[in-house]
């Protein structure tokens, strides 16, 4: 009749072990994407010397976690084509940087995000919250190109009110997300910043409706331009600038 009871205790054990196993794999990407977003933060912005700088941590943190122990483990569907492309996107960014060419450089940067946000989801790992604010990116950059397109006059206006349906759905899930510790000091000064690059963005988006609602099409182009400065900025937030010696140049 005991028996029963050692099946609880081994499944409760088996519990414990995945929970310190998810835990394990989630800071590990924690580190990684606070050594990745220096360097997309300056790519973006056109500083490709500090960007070929950042690379150097980010590539030594991503061999540091090549084993099979790290991330996820040996039984992982395709780990090692995930390991190999990451790596491979990570190499091709660093060659872009070198031969100061920014939009290629960011094109790799972006596959190797995808890469580990698709290895998240085969692990099972919920509500990391960069995803979130990845996916708040994806929405800005469509309401970006739309707003540039040249055949803009023929688009009808309410196209552009679903991408800004679409972009405030993506930052009320950013906003109502929590922090996964470790990605940023939860000091009161820290706090306080973060919060105050929130705000800064959502001065931009209430700017991007306001063009909406007056169907003007030249301020919805130059409010959608204004976006982007905003979430890089906030963005930049949840990296690793120290180890490059540069984060307190953002905070000017």
């Amino acid at each position: 009749m005991k028996k029963p009871q050692y099946y609880f205790i081994f499944a409760l054990f088996l519990l414990t072990i995945t929970s310190c196993k998810d835990k394990h794999v989630r800071n590990d990407m924690i580190k990684f994407d606070r050594a990745f977003i220096p360097v997309f933060y300056y790519a973006s912005i056109g500083e490709l010397s500090a960007a070929e700088k950042a690379m150097y941590p980010l590539i030594s943190r991503w061999q540091h976690y090549q084993s099979p122990a790290h991330f996820v483990n040996k039984e992982s569907k395709n780990w090692d084509e995930t390991v190999r492309l990451i790596g491979a996107w990570l190499e091709g960014a660093n060659c872009a940087l070198q031969e100061k060419d920014a939009y290629r450089a960011l094109i790799q940067l972006d596959h190797a995000r995808y890469e580990l946000a698709d290895l998240r989801f085969r692990s099972g790992i919920e509500d990391y919250y960069l995803d979130y604010v990845w996916d708040l990116e994806v929405s800005m950059y469509m309401v970006i190109d739309v707003s540039n397109d040249q055949m803009i006059d023929l688009l009808e206006f309410n196209e552009f009110e679903m991408l800004g349906e679409e972009l405030e759905k993506a930052w009320v899930n950013v906003l109502n997300s929590s922090y996964d510790k470790g990605l940023i000091e939860c000091t009161p000064d820290e706090l306080r910043y973060v919060n105050y690059q929130k705000e800064k963005f959502s001065i931009a988006l209430v700017a991007l409706f306001e063009s909406i609602d007056a169907a003007d099409r030249c301020k919805f182009a130059d409010a959608a331009l204004a976006l982007e400065p905003a979430y890089l900025n906030f963005m930049a937030m949840f990296g690793d600038f120290d180890s490059t010696e540069s984060f307190y140049a953002l905070k000017k």
